[in-house]
């Protein structure tokens, strides 16, 4: 009888297989949950950030058409009338802080504003200013993470010279 009114001292293999079994289930259940809302969101996100990436493919393309081709070349004016349609429309809806300054700056030039903060830098320099803060904005929004890229084909030489300095104009 002295047996049965002692409390057990210690618990059992089965009672700690039972508890280590049920947190397992219960992180399984935790980190499946987590993932689960993580995919959502993107799969929620995924139309806007394509069609950010497409805009911003698009802006980069149009401004290096304008920037590569002479002023009054059917090529350019076309180039220039959709460059006004993104700026004024679609891309105003997806873009960031820096593609938004580069399209200003180079609506500037465009409009040849003598009033910007932009400074006086060449048309194709601006063009992969562009292109650049596109690349990061896509890049940063799609988790993806790429190289800085700042060699002599994209900002100029060490001395400071332009890349533009070294490529005909047309």
């Amino acid at each position: 009888m002295a047996d049965e009114t002692r409390p057990p001292a210690t618990l059992g293999i089965a009672s700690w297989l039972t508890i280590g079994g049920f947190c397992v289930s219960l992180a399984t259940l935790i980190f499946g949950g987590i993932k689960f809302f993580q995919e959502f969101e993107m799969n929620a996100k995924q139309p806007f950030l394509e069609k950010q990436m497409e805009y911003c493919f698009e802006a980069s393309d149009v401004v290096a058409t304008v920037a590569t081709n002479p002023n009054g070349s059917d090529t350019r004016t076309k180039a220039e009338g959709r460059f006004w349609e993104l700026y004024w429309g679609q891309l105003a809806i997806v873009e960031n802080a820096a593609v938004e300054t580069e399209m200003v700056c180079f609506g500037h030039w465009l409009n040849q504003s003598a009033q910007t903060d932009c400074g006086d830098i060449a048309p194709r320099q601006r063009s992969l200013r562009l292109a650049k803060a596109c690349r990061n904005l896509v890049s940063e929004m799609w988790g993806v993470s790429l190289e800085n890229l700042v060699g002599k084909s994209q900002d100029g030489d060490a001395a400071g010279n332009s890349a533009d300095q070294f490529k005909k104009t047309p």
